[in-house]
């Protein structure tokens, strides 16, 4: 009579979980992907952080006499390009023909990329 007036008084009587009626819920907490808008902006966000480093580095650097820096240069301003395009969701490899277009029209030295000739 006892364990009835325990088992009565708890939220949770003895063995009710073994209740094969009982509905099986799952964990409690779930884990969430990232949402995709979410993680578009921050792709985005990184890129635009990425663009003002560089056009603040071609700036500061482009004076610079030391022949590796002035090498780096040209190099910086096509990531930048790159970097800005895909910045407005553009396609990268129109980026790289339009960057082969300038440097051949400035009469610079075009750069290594296959499939760009």
């Amino acid at each position: 009579m006892e364990d009835q007036r325990k088992e009565d008084a708890t939220l949770h009587p003895k063995d009710s979980h073994k209740d094969p009626h009982l509905p099986n819920k799952g964990p409690r907490s779930h884990t969430t992907k990232p949402n995709k808008r979410t993680e578009n902006t921050a792709i985005q966000q990184n890129i635009l952080t990425l663009t003002d480093d560089i056009q603040t580095a071609l700036a500061a650097h482009q004076t610079c006499r030391i022949p590796e820096v002035q090498s780096l240069l040209p190099l910086l301003q096509r990531a930048h390009t790159c970097l800005s395009y895909q910045a407005q969701d553009q396609n990268i490899s129109q980026a790289l023909q339009d960057i082969h277009n300038t440097l051949k029209n400035n009469k610079l030295p075009l750069p290594q990329t296959p499939g760009l000739r």
